[in-house]
């Protein structure tokens, strides 16, 4: 009922609004036609001048538009006022959770945090969300949080900045209660990156300080070289005096959440939490991030919500949550082994752990290099092949009977490749053992996919090979058209070769041959 009232009267408040200003228009032109009528009359009769009316015609055009604007103060007054209630009703409200009269002080900083048997239900519910949450988070170590969505993952960790307070059990930070710790002492000591990244309008800078208003230019620029922001900070113009618009609208989401988490890292906290923060990150990206993070910051607790597995496989404690409760805890090989639901997770990511087994064995056993497989999902590029040697990751960009052909199609490759040892087609000389590649004697440098299409051609030397084959032996898939990106490698290609380069030929519409 409340809300069709509310249709209603939002519907003919909204239609009076419509026909207001035409209506207004339309009594004013009339009048000025009125007045120009009756005023050309008098004129005409000599008993008013032209100025007489032509005054007469602009105080009537201000008295109909103060009544235009009180018609619509009329409208937009209530509004206000309601507006204004409910402004002052939040200004009004007084905190649930606020501190004690005589808070403790904190006398040891290592951030060792705490569950014991933790219990939470919101304001107003009648069950609760979280149950007998135990657990304890050691500094200089990651503690990661997995689980369905809805399960209780951000809630936990809200928790521990006091955003909310525990129904029943306790949290302790360093062997505190949190409740009898001064709110500004707590909240000092924990970084906090919730899931979706808020930048302030200012420069990037002043944004990195937003914890710290003192940290030094080293500082910010370690933070931001642990969250991998470096890359695009570094491109602009102004770097760190870049100016960011408010609510961070003029960089993309994952730029938002790098600057957010190197953010929390400039102000050196005790505690590190990251809430789902790495979602919008590619897995690249990530994993660089994660890598530096253990490196650099190595005597905080860091705490990762987290829903992809990748992103917490080298956690030392992994918890699984479900419907609120801890269902599993310990290391990712522990719980697949002994976690039902985080076997699951693992199952419908099929993040491939047990094909990296496989093909790992596999490769061994015939003496070829280990593929590195992964995803870039703004890229068709995702699947390539390293030097031995190289360490294995494996991620699911696409179907796993897909990948597992791709990536037998490297290995088949690289397999035919290992035997070719030295080449040499007129200027050109190829080692491939050293991987190294000569032309009249002198070395040049090239990429990896310019290294292996280089080999391809030489191997064939003579045959035309067509643009199908080549792409499938060198990138392990059809770029379905994407046949640009080969033309650009070969132009590359050419133009590093110099004059030898002018050996390799285009067969149109079909592909490339480097004459002998």
């Amino acid at each position: 009922v409340a809300n069709k009232n509310l249709t209603k009267t939002m519907l003919f408040t909204n239609r009076v609004m419509t026909f207001m200003m035409p209506g207004m228009m339309m009594i004013m032109n009339v009048l000025t036609v009125g007045i120009v009528w009756f005023g050309a009359k008098k004129i005409d009769a000599g008993s008013m001048q032209v100025g007489a009316m032509t005054a007469f015609i602009t105080y009537a055009m201000m008295i109909v538009m103060s009544f235009l604007m009180l018609t619509m103060m009329s409208i937009m007054l209530p509004r206000a006022a309601v507006a204004a209630e409910r402004i002052d009703e939040v200004i009004q409200t007084e905190s649930s959770i606020v501190d004690i009269d005589e808070p403790e002080t904190l006398t040891t900083h290592n951030g060792r945090i705490a569950f014991e048997h933790v219990c939470f239900r919101y304001p107003g519910a009648t069950e609760d969300v979280l149950h007998d949450i135990d657990f304890v988070a050691e500094p200089g170590k990651t503690t990661a949080i997995i689980g369905s969505t809805g399960c209780g993952k951000s809630t936990l960790v809200n928790l521990i900045p006091r955003l909310y307070d525990v129904t029943d059990g306790k949290i302790t930070l360093d062997g505190k209660d949190i409740r009898r710790i001064a709110m500004s002492d707590l909240r000092e000591e924990i970084g906090y990156v919730p899931q979706k990244g808020i930048l302030f309008s200012g420069t990037i800078a002043s944004n990195l300080r937003f914890g710290k208003g003192d940290a030094t230019e080293e500082e910010i620029e370690r933070a931001a070289d642990i969250a991998q922001a470096t890359e695009f900070i570094d491109v602009k113009e102004e770097r760190y005096d870049s100016a960011i618009a408010q609510g961070g609208s003029n960089v993309s989401g994952g730029q938002k959440q790098r600057l957010a988490i190197a953010r929390a890292i400039a102000k050196n906290p005790k505690i590190c939490i990251f809430d789902d923060s790495f979602s919008a990150l590619d897995l690249k990206t990530d994993a660089a991030l994660r890598g530096a993070l253990s490196e650099n910051v190595t005597d905080s607790t860091i705490i990762i919500v987290a829903q992809r597995i990748s992103t917490i496989l080298h956690a030392e404690q992994i918890l699984v949550l479900d419907e609120g409760r801890i269902v599993g805890k310990g290391t990712h090989e522990e719980l697949l082994e002994h976690c039902e639901v985080y076997r699951q997770i693992a199952e419908s990511q099929e993040d491939g752990l047990s094909i990296v087994k496989k093909l790992r064995q596999w490769a061994e056993s015939r003496y070829v290099p280990i593929i590195m497989v992964t995803a870039k999902t703004t890229e068709l590029d995702r699947v390539k092949g390293l030097d031995r040697g190289a360490d294995d990751y494996l991620t699911k960009p696409f179907g796993v009977m897909e990948l597992i052909s791709r990536v037998k199609a490297l290995l088949r490759r690289s397999m035919q490749n290992h035997e070719i040892k030295q080449m040499k087609v007129g200027e050109i000389e190829l080692n491939d053992e050293k991987r190294q590649v000569k032309v009249s004697g002198e070395p040049i440098t090239l990429t990896y996919k310019e290294y292996e299409l280089l080999k391809m051609l030489m191997s064939n030397t003579g045959i035309v090979l067509q643009r199908e084959d080549i792409m499938v032996r060198i990138w392990g898939m059809d770029y379905e058209g994407e046949s640009r990106t080969l033309d650009m490698h070969i132009k590359t290609l050419r133009h590093k070769l110099g004059d030898a380069g002018k050996k390799i030929r285009t067969v149109r519409n079909v592909g490339y041959q480097l004459e002998e």
